[in-house]
C-alpha cells in the first residue's frame, strides 16, 4: 500500500493564482442546483408599487402577486418564463396593482396563459358572455395585461440578475470560503 501526503490550504490562504484557478474550477457550483432559483419575491411587489395600492407591505398576503405550482424558464436562447397552476394570492391586491376598478373586476374572469416557450400572460374575457367591454374597460384591461407582462419582464429579469451573481468572483468565492473547503495547489478541492 502507497501512502501519499497532500498539503491543502483554506481558500484565502491561497496564491491570487490559486484562488483564480478555484474560482473558474468551481465557476458553476452555486448553480449546480435548483435553490439559485428558488426565491422569493419573483412577482413580488416594490415599495412603491405597494405605496400606489395604498397597501400596508406589512400584510401577509403583499408579497407576492401570483402563486404557482410549477416554474419553467429560459436566460439562454428563448428568454421566457412560465408559471403553471397560476393564481392570484389575492384578488384585491391584484385588482389594485393591475388598476382594473372593482366593479370591472368582478364582471372579468382572468386566465394564465403559457404556450410552448412563451412567458405566461394574462388574459381576459367578460363573466357575462352576453355582454361585450367598452371601448374604455377594453383600454383598462389592455392596460392591466401589459402590466403583468411587464411584472413577467421583472420575474425574468429578477431571475438573470441572481444567476448572474451567482457566477460572480464574489459570490463564488463567499460560497467556497463559507462551506470551509480545503484547496489543493492547483486549486482543487482536496
Amino acid at each position: 500500500m502507497i501512502t501519499k501526503e497532500y498539503k491543502t490550504w483554506k481558500f484565502e490562504e491561497l496564491t491570487e493564482e490559486q484562488q483564480e484557478k478555484a474560482l473558474e474550477r468551481y465557476r458553476y457550483f452555486n448553480v449546480e442546483d435548483s435553490f439559485w432559483y428558488d426565491y422569493d419575491g419573483k412577482t413580488g411587489f416594490t415599495a412603491e408599487e405597494l405605496k400606489r395600492m395604498r397597501v400596508n407591505p406589512y400584510d401577509k398576503n403583499t408579497d407576492e402577486l401570483i402563486k404557482w405550482k410549477h416554474l419553467y424558464f429560459d436566460l439562454d436562447r428563448s428568454w421566457y418564463i412560465q408559471f403553471t397552476d397560476a393564481r392570484f394570492v389575492d384578488d384585491e391586491i391584484a385588482r389594485k396593482f393591475l388598476r382594473v376598478p372593482r366593479e370591472l373586476w368582478n364582471n372579468v374572469y382572468w386566465t394564465f396563459v403559457s404556450t410552448r416557450e412563451n412567458t405566461t400572460r394574462l388574459e381576459y374575457e367578460s363573466q357575462d358572455n352576453y355582454k361585450d367591454f367598452t371601448s374604455k374597460q377594453i383600454e383598462i384591461l389592455d392596460r392591466a395585461v401589459e402590466l403583468f407582462s411587464n411584472k413577467m419582464d421583472e420575474a425574468l429579469k429578477g431571475l438573470r440578475d441572481n444567476y448572474e451573481y451567482a457566477l460572480s468572483d464574489e459570490a463564488v468565492r463567499e460560497s467556497l470560503i463559507a462551506n470551509d473547503y480545503d484547496f489543493t495547489a492547483e486549486g482543487k478541492i482536496g
